[in-house]
């Protein structure tokens, strides 16, 4: 059941990512420029997110 619970969760995460990508991908080409803070606020976000869960499990 953990497990199963850990995978549902990791699809939840992924699916999270791909609907960022895509709003990214809208929004590039209207703010030009502003492309690198946002990968970099997204993979600090994501390395948080990641940092969350890992410390769930632990408990």
């Amino acid at each position: 059941d953990e497990l199963a619970l850990k995978i549902n969760e990791i699809e939840c995460l992924g699916a999270l990512r791909s609907a960022s990508q895509k709003t990214k991908d809208i929004l590039d080409p209207v703010i030009r420029g502003g492309t690198e803070k946002n990968t970099q606020s997204e993979e600090q976000s994501f390395i948080s997110n990641s940092r969350d869960t890992s410390e769930e499990s632990e408990i």
